[in-house]
């Protein structure tokens, strides 16, 4: 298992990392070694940020980005529906269009925290108190 710092890094041996974050990528051979290897170097793995912070923001941008691309450019979809319904003044259709959308976007926020919910137990981390943070 191996670290790479550059060279006029203050990081000189593992518990050196405690605070800082650190990148790991998941086809990486040695990627479900990193938890054993962090223990045995006396590092608490949950201190470090994880990847699904970034994926929580994401998926959100996600959501954002494909209903700005069908504001544009698209002839069906959800975005669509609300442009074409707010320029004929169906305030109704257009919030229920909203509502969908925003059902959409906490359904996909939650598959991506329950995945992570999945890994810390599967790490054996500790549990975030008080829902979705």
């Amino acid at each position: 298992m191996g670290v790479g710092v550059l060279e006029d890094s203050p990081i000189l041996k593992p518990q050196d990392l405690a605070g800082k974050k650190v990148a790991e990528v998941p086809t990486y051979g040695e990627f479900p070694f990193f938890p054993a290897y962090a223990k045995n170097v006396g590092l608490d793995i949950n201190s470090m940020p994880f990847v699904f912070a970034g994926m929580k923001v994401g998926v959100t941008m996600a959501m954002i980005g494909v209903i700005v691309g069908e504001f544009i450019t698209a002839q069906v979809g959800l975005g669509y529906i609300i442009m074409v319904a707010s320029s004929a003044g169906e305030t109704e259709t257009v919030l229920a269009a909203t509502v969908l959308l925003c059902v959409i976007g906490l359904v996909l926020y939650g598959i991506v925290a329950l995945a992570e919910l999945v890994m810390r137990r599967w790490y054996g981390g500790e549990i975030a108190v008080g829902g979705f943070v």
